[in-house]
């Protein structure tokens, strides 16, 4: 494991600059905030962060880390910890990994080196997967992870029961006449929550005797409305436009309506659109979306009750690994036939 020293031949700078990066203390010019954490990322140096927590007394500080704050998920997250916090006196830092696994580690250890009590993050992918298995030995119970989970890292979790959404959709467009759907996905992220949707989706649609397309698409933009939509809108010019699209979530399934539209291809007439969230189908007009409302509510506060808990010694009676039930939504972008 490196130390100060190391760092310090690394980047040329002093134990004190060093010092107050990793401590988040003073004020350290930006080049230098950069040069100790590439140092940090060549070196694999690991603070002992739990040894800080106990020789410290709570900092009254929470951590929140998301992928990137471009859609609605994202910022409820905000919303939702930075009212908790304020209800239960905690200061809080918000920050994002924009959609980078380097960047994700390097705000935890900005965030564990302030001493937070506790870092909620919703992780980006599994490319952090040996960073977080190593540190959840260190700091056990003042991680949570949110709306994700990784495989075989002991970090609690709150999670959106995926395969019992994957039922209750298949089933919805099952009810209404349909015996085919295509399942509109990208190329894997390692994303968990995608990842178990889309097993259940397969497993459910073979229990029902439906034929299920999985149509992956590969694509380097991050704009999913944007990703749904050019997909559409090839689709239709090729006319090779399913007839039932199951999104991977409502921005893409919003993308697929509005090429539709766009097109003039009817919704639900010609093609029938199901998203995923209930984040972003408030907003589609004319036609309200056909989704699965998530209750990204309940999730949040699972989150912040398992917190709670921990803060007040119960480590030993939380549950760890939890999921939560959502629920489908009508609207009015699914044909009975």
């Amino acid at each position: 494991m490196a130390s100060y020293k190391q760092i310090a031949e690394r980047t040329g700078l002093s134990f004190g600059t060093i010092s107050n990066v990793l401590n988040g203390k003073g004020s350290v010019k930006e080049e230098n905030v950069k040069k100790v954490y590439e140092a940090i990322e060549e070196l694999d140096y690991r603070p002992n962060y739990q040894a800080k927590a106990l020789a410290s007394d709570s900092a009254k500080l929470l951590g929140v880390i998301v992928p990137s704050i471009n859609d609605v998920r994202e910022t409820e997250v905000f919303s939702y910890m930075e009212e908790f916090a304020r209800s239960k006196g905690y200061r809080i830092m918000l920050s994002t990994s924009h959609n980078s696994a380097k960047e994700e580690k390097n705000q935890c250890e900005i965030m564990l080196s302030s001493q937070v009590d506790c870092l909620f993050i919703m992780p980006y992918s599994s490319e952090n997967k040996e960073y977080f298995r190593r540190l959840s030995e260190q700091m056990r119970d003042r991680i949570i992870f949110i709306n994700r989970y990784l495989e075989d890292v002991d970090i609690p979790f709150t999670v959106v029961d995926n395969d019992y959404a994957a039922m209750e959709m298949i089933q919805y467009i099952y009810k209404m006449g349909h015996r085919k759907v295509t399942f509109l996905d990208l190329k894997d992220r390692g994303i968990s929550s995608v990842r178990d949707r889309r097993k259940g989706i397969i497993r459910w649609s073979a229990e029902m005797n439906m034929e299920c397309e999985i149509k992956e698409i590969e694509s380097t933009l991050e704009d999913e409305v944007m990703i749904g939509y050019q997909y559409a809108e090839q689709a239709i010019r090729n006319q090779e436009l399913p007839k039932v699209i199951l999104a991977r979530d409502d921005a893409m399934a919003i993308g697929v309506y509005s090429a539709c539209m766009q097109y003039q291809v009817s919704v639900p007439e010609t093609v029938s659109i199901v998203g995923f969230g209930k984040y972003y189908s408030d907003y589609m007009t004319p036609k309200k979306l056909t989704t699965f409302n998530r209750d990204f509510k309940s999730l949040l506060k699972q989150a912040t009750d398992m917190f709670l808990a921990i803060t007040n010694g119960e480590t030993e009676h939380i549950q760890r690994k939890n999921f939560i039930k959502g629920y489908m939504e009508n609207g009015a972008t699914v044909q009975k036939v």
